[in-house]
């Protein structure tokens, strides 16, 4: 008996020190503005296992809160039953969501907000300092919300995966969106920030998932630095890939069509692991246009992935300057122009077409090899020869 006695105790003793690590205080406001002094709460000072309401039925005071000590909590709603300001002067950590109603105000002054959790954002988020800072720092986080946020300085820590669910804007003096982790726009509708400052860091990835860049980024000043990605992965619309940007590594993913409408600048070659091209699904359509690397340091690769394509068309050849070529065995590269020079590369399949008019194919003098198809489709109505070290091929 006594030890079912003891297992009892033991096992009521966990629960109650797990509700309390996950407990909730709600702000009171009746003794002054201050965050730590405890009469201002139901259950005392927030500490970071702590749910934090301000301005539910307990809001009976007159004083709206103010943290001037770094401060943490694990979830927090601002506004409800009752509208509800909070003012952020120092450092603040949320282990999980923060959610801003429709009657909450936040107002961000110095000090760094670092946000684990979703954000929603319903009500009024403003900055007051050039310090105030928003770092995203989870997993898998969403900034929602019926109305658009407006940043001083944010970041997007490693690691961390924000998803646009809303509009958002990083904007005033000293202002700039930092991508160190992942950040993709909502695809359908499509969502966008607008910022004076975008860079992304090495091993940042930067989502398109609009028709245009534009769409989804309105930037006044976009750098991508060394080792950054900037991925165009729409599954619900072709996209046009924007030509006045310096990529780093240039990632094709989702499905439909992605195209250049101009030559690409000469993609970034600074060291041997920068400069790269991969097609991981869908078409990359060169068009007409370019996407050399290039050439102050060798290195680089293009590659082509299982049932992706990659289309050059005008009078251009396979794109140039990339140390590594990797065209997988059921990839398909289609030389789709006019007078075009086929590159001696190890393909998966290769196809030979034309828009209309002559098409003349030239085939390298070394060696060519071709794991998948060899298929034409030139004719319809004009004339295509295949030209090679070894003769003159006419398409019957």
């Amino acid at each position: 008996m006594k030890n079912i006695h003891l297992i009892f105790i033991f096992l009521l003793s966990g629960i109650l020190i797990s509700t309390a690590s996950h407990g909730q205080t709600s702000w009171k406001g009746t003794v002054s503005s201050s965050w730590n002094t405890a009469a201002n709460w139901t259950s005392g000072v927030p500490s970071s296992g702590v749910n934090v309401i301000i301005g539910d039925e307990n809001f009976t005071g007159s004083y709206q809160p103010s943290i001037s000590t770094p401060s943490a909590c694990s979830s927090l709603t601002v506004g409800g039953e009752k509208a509800a300001t909070l003012t952020i002067g120092k450092n603040l950590t949320v282990a999980g969501a923060l959610t801003i109603t429709s009657n909450g105000t936040v107002s961000h002054g110095k000090g760094s907000v670092t946000l684990s959790g979703n954000l929603s954002n319903s009500g009024t988020y403003t900055t007051t300092s050039n310090n105030a800072s928003m770092n995203f720092s989870g997993t898998a986080q969403t900034i929602s919300g019926a109305v658009t946020s407006t940043f001083r300085k944010m970041t997007i820590n490693t690691g961390s995966v924000v998803t646009l669910a809303a509009n958002i804007t990083v904007s005033g003096n000293g202002s700039q969106l930092l991508v160190n982790g992942t950040l993709q726009p909502g695809g359908s509708p499509t969502f966008q920030a607008t910022v004076t400052t975008l860079v992304v860091n090495p091993n940042g990835v930067l989502k398109v998932n609009a028709a245009t860049f534009a769409a989804n980024y309105s930037a006044s000043n976009v750098i991508l630095n060394a080792g950054s990605i900037v991925e165009y992965s729409a599954t619900a619309v072709n996209q046009t890939i924007s030509h006045t940007l310096t990529y780093a590594t240039l990632r094709i993913s989702g499905s439909g069509i992605k195209s250049l409408s101009g030559n690409l600048p000469a993609l970034n070659s600074s060291n041997a692991s920068e400069g790269n091209i991969y097609v991981n699904a869908g078409t990359l359509d060169l068009g007409a246009y370019t996407a050399n690397r290039g050439t102050s340091v060798a290195g680089g690769t293009i590659s082509v992935a299982n049932g992706a394509v990659l289309k050059i068309g005008g009078t251009n050849s396979f794109p140039v300057n990339y140390a590594g070529n990797t065209l997988s065995l059921t990839s398909t590269v289609e030389y789709s122009g006019a007078n075009q020079t086929v590159s001696a590369k190890t393909y998966g399949n290769l196809t030979l077409s034309s828009s209309g008019g002559t098409a003349l194919k030239t085939m390298p003098a070394t060696a060519l090899t071709i794991a998948g198809n060899l298929t034409s489709t030139l004719g319809h109505g004009h004339c295509g020869k295949f030209y090679s070290s070894f003769g003159c091929f006419s398409k019957r």
